[in-house]
């Protein structure tokens, strides 16, 4: 799993966990609702649930345990390795640990459709032995929500910051506590009967109970060492530390770790007791000194100031920054004369558009007589028109402007149908002029006159 997909793997999908019966003294039958295909309340995306529901065969069902509250999140804590990888490690006091497992038969899982949504829905059991305060808390609330862990080998990016998850497998469950808000809404645990021989795993679990007690944890923390808090614990301090960001702090939040928003320094605090706890004092925040370790193997490492590693860095950021700086005031400087080098291209398009429109406006009344000619307050709306810069943008299928061009078209669009309107109001006069010929008999220059008339009317 690598560091990529850390937020993906976990609590990512959640579901309902309930306790069926009591299987021996050392058991307890459960059924998980363990998680339902498509998008969740974190903007993941599941597909392919049909394909993918049985890699949970045998994954384990996990619970933290944060002081004497029952139940948390996906507790571990990521380890840098030697060669720049990255694992994660569950010895913290506060880490999941396993207490129960699903089933190993494919026939205890099936698929099913619960409101509209495909759930996966699996069998399995919990260590009683090892777990007694939680199966308590289950019998008595009922139920408990889980959360899938899963591990994402192929991922889209969707609209609105959705992740299209496309390929996975499950990794186990983990049941959460009452104030972590679940992906999946319903998403619980109970318990049911399933048969399965699991001494060997409840073997191996006494097992590393066993390596835990002889490990050299404990002698570390006699002399003040331990791995600290987990994010959630650690968002809450935040609040309380204004101008600083609470990096870590120790498993009894006594001693908390702060870097310094305006520079980065490290800096320290502690709480006297647990009512100290209520109120932070500035002047009570003191500078402190960070070693790094340099791990070469599992028994030998050697420690570094802090200082000494960003020395290093700091100076290539300095130097980061000021080519950056550069950068930037040549960007705007090319961007400056990039506006004006658009600014002068669309005035120099308007000034085309325009000359094109008026010369073809000058060609179209060449031939005509001055009373039928066409009015240059038709040329003078689209000139208006142009001016707006709509002809700016007008490119040809070669990728020329050719506003120019579509500017004439219009021009002798509208000129077209004014020719059409005049058209009209020749017709009508030529209907209601009398046709003095036709009533004289006289010739064509007597038609209409009004001499004509009057020697017509006194014959």
């Amino acid at each position: 799993m690598d560091e990529k997909n850390a937020a993906r793997t976990h609590e990512c999908t959640t579901g309902e966990l309930k306790l069926l019966r009591q299987l021996n003294r050392y058991e307890f039958a459960v059924e998980v609702k363990v998680m339902r295909e498509g998008l969740n309340n974190n903007k993941w995306d599941y597909r392919g649930l049909k394909d993918y529901y049985l890699s949970f065969l045998g994954q384990p069902i996990l619970i933290a345990y944060v002081g004497t509250k029952i139940g948390d999140g996906h507790n571990m804590r990521a380890v840098k390795l030697p060669d720049g990888g990255t694992e994660y490690t569950f010895v913290d006091g506060t880490a999941e640990r396993i207490i129960g497992t699903l089933s190993e038969d494919p026939k205890d899982f099936r698929l099913e459709e619960i409101d509209g949504y495909l759930w996966m829905i699996a069998k399995g059991r919990i260590f009683s032995f090892y777990a007694r305060e939680a199966v308590e808390k289950i019998i008595v609330t009922g139920a408990m929500a889980v959360s899938a862990e899963t591990e994402i080998y192929e991922a889209d990016n969707g609209v609105n910051g959705v992740e299209i998850f496309k390929n996975w497998a499950g990794l186990g469950v983990t049941i959460l506590g009452d104030d972590v808000p679940p992906a999946i809404p319903g998403a619980r645990i109970r318990a049911m009967s399933v048969r399965d021989d699991l001494e060997g795993m409840m073997l191996r679990a006494a097992s590393l109970l066993q390596e835990a007690d002889e490990s050299p944890m404990d002698e570390k923390k006699e002399k003040g060492v331990n791995k600290g808090m987990n994010k959630r614990q650690i968002a809450h301090l935040q609040k309380q530390f204004n101008g600083y960001t609470v990096l870590n702090a120790s498993e009894d939040g006594m001693r908390i770790c702060l870097a310094s928003e305006e520079n980065g320094a490290p800096y320290g605090y502690v709480f006297k007791d647990d009512e100290d706890k209520a109120h932070v004092f500035d002047e009570r925040i003191f500078p402190m000194r960070v070693n790094a370790a340099f791990a070469f193997d599992s028994e030998n490492s050697v420690e570094v100031d802090v200082e000494t590693i960003l020395d290093n860095v700091s100076a290539k950021l300095v130097a980061a920054n000021a080519l950056n700086e550069e950068n930037a005031k040549k960007i705007e400087s090319y961007e400056s004369e990039i506006a004006t080098l658009k600014a002068e291209k669309a005035a120099w398009r308007i000034r085309e558009a325009k000359t094109a429109v008026m010369s073809r406006l000058d060609a179209l009344n060449k031939d005509r007589d001055a009373r039928c000619a066409y009015g240059r307050e038709l040329a003078d709306g689209l000139c208006a028109k142009i001016e707006t810069g709509c002809f700016n943008e007008c490119m040809n299928e070669k990728g020329e402007w050719c506003g120019d061009q579509l500017a004439v078209m219009e021009l002798e669009a509208t000129c077209a149908r004014e020719q059409e309107k005049m058209d009209k109001a020749n017709a009508e006069k030529a209907r209601k002029a009398m046709n003095w010929n036709t009533i004289t008999g006289g010739d064509a220059d007597e038609t209409g006159t009004l001499d004509a008339l009057l020697d017509y009317a006194t014959k």
